[in-house]
């Protein structure tokens, strides 16, 4: 169906809806299977044309090059060798042809080829047995409100979408940590299926919530963790206790009830958001928007919070970047638009006593008792003793190395009262001179001698 870009919307509406034959060169197959079940045939067929029974009559709806075109009144042109003839059909809106569909049940794909039809009749087979295991098999799911401890479980192998999911006890994810949030929940409930060596094999989430814009409370069991036959009979299940449910499917995010797509809210409390607040958040696969002012959980967006982190800081938390530690506003701390908790703030920076500003701890410099940067440092005319290290504002210039006193004194130098220079070499003790400027000055009398 790769010229089904008009096709979104009908798409989404005619996928639930079950397909009771394939035409294959005018031969017809005929079996039962849903749309959704042939989804990668959007990808190799260049005209998927639907079969429509309407008021008796039948009529070929032909989607190609992003248009949907029909024969007249039903009735489709045929040249002499049988085949269709481009003219005489017409245009139609796709409007038109969803209002047509609303109460059609059955539907035929047409002018698809062997290869094509051959992976559809593999699915089918599939899809046809798994639902037979899960209709016919034994429900033998359990049910409890330990949800967190039902997601610590270890996950066991062929478990379908469950060994992918960010939730499982073995995830790399850091929201599987904070599944307790889920034991908040009113009335939360967990339906799931382990193995033989007690490793979690399927599970899905059972809701008390009632449908949005009215009172009405019902059940709905969450997306489905697990392989196709645990899927479908949970599905069935639902079905037959007039539960909502959703689809396996990731990016179909709307809940089913009675054959209609319907919103849900679910009443929770401050706990709830306690607890996400200090702990952090789980990963919500359909109730993800949270309106903490009015304590509601929803599918329906809430122009709010989005349950849907999965480093588990979806209300507004923040992390030490160092330990990884959840931090509130009064606890943390920032440089450079990264968050650390106090104890690796201290580890890491000091605060400048004179400008106090944050700095890297290795930058730090002490002096008198204290920390100072270095830029302080230089306007308070502080600077560093080339032969100790020691910070110091009593310092000396000599053979262009600067010294503290202590060190200008231990190595030799003295003042120069004729230079103005501090040298380590013999020094006139009756005129404190260098032995520089006491050659330059024997040199001068000698001059004037003559």
């Amino acid at each position: 169906m790769a010229n089904l870009q008009i096709s979104n919307r009908l798409f989404s509406f005619i996928k639930e809806k079950e397909i009771i034959s394939l035409d294959i060169d005018n031969e017809k197959k005929d079996f039962s299977f849903h749309l959704s079940d042939l989804t990668y045939l959007r990808e190799h067929n260049n005209i998927v044309t639907l079969l429509v029974v309407n008021e008796g009559k039948l009529n070929y709806y032909d989607i190609v090059n992003n248009k949907i075109t029909s024969g007249i009144e039903g009735k489709q042109v045929i040249t002499d060798d049988g085949k269709w003839k481009k003219e005489g059909r017409q245009e139609v809106k796709l409007s038109k042809l969803l209002k047509l569909l609303n109460n059609k049940k059955y539907f035929a794909l047409y002018d698809v080829d062997d290869v094509i039809f051959t992976k559809a009749f593999n699915k089918f087979i599939e899809v046809k047995s798994v639902k037979i295991k899960g209709l016919t098999g034994v429900f033998d799911f359990k049910f409890s409100t330990e949800i967190s401890k039902i997601y610590d479980l270890p996950t066991g192998n062929s478990c379908g979408l469950l060994g992918d999911s960010c939730m499982r006890s073995n995830s790399s994810h850091d929201c599987k940590e904070y599944a307790e949030i889920y034991d908040y929940v009113p009335g939360l409930q967990i339906i799931y299926k382990v193995n033989s060596d007690n490793e979690l094999t399927c599970r899905a989430l059972l809701w008390e919530c009632v449908i949005w814009g009215t009172e009405t409370k019902i059940k709905f069991i969450d997306r489905i963790y697990g392989n196709e036959i645990n899927t479908q009979m949970l599905i069935q299940y639902a079905k037959d206790n007039n539960y909502a449910y959703r689809m396996p499917e990731t990016d179909n995010k709307k809940i089913y009830y009675k054959d209609e797509v319907i919103n849900v809210f679910v009443k929770i409390n401050y706990d709830f958001i306690k607890y996400g607040e200090n702990n952090g958040t789980a990963y919500f696969d359909t109730i993800f928007h949270l309106n903490k002012d009015d304590l509601l959980l929803s599918d329906k967006d809430l122009n709010d919070i989005e349950l849907q982190n999965c480093d588990g800081t979806a209300m507004n938390i923040s992390r030490c970047s160092c330990c990884g530690k959840i931090i509130d506003d009064e606890s943390s701390y920032t440089y450079d638009e990264t968050y650390y908790c106090e104890s690796c703030f201290d580890d890491k920076f000091f605060i400048c006593e004179r400008c106090e500003e944050i700095h890297p701890k290795d930058e730090a410099v002490h002096y008198n008792g204290t920390y100072y940067c270095e830029s302080c440092l230089d306007r308070m005319s502080v600077y560093q003793c080339d032969n100790c290290g020691d910070y110091t504002d009593d310092y000396y210039q000599a053979d262009g190395e600067l010294y503290c006193l202590h060190c200008l004194e231990r190595l030799g130098y003295a003042y120069c009262e004729e230079c103005g220079e501090y040298k380590n070499d013999t020094i006139s003790a009756d005129d404190r001179i260098c032995s520089d400027c006491a050659t330059v000055r024997k040199e001068k009398e000698a001059n004037n001698e003559r």
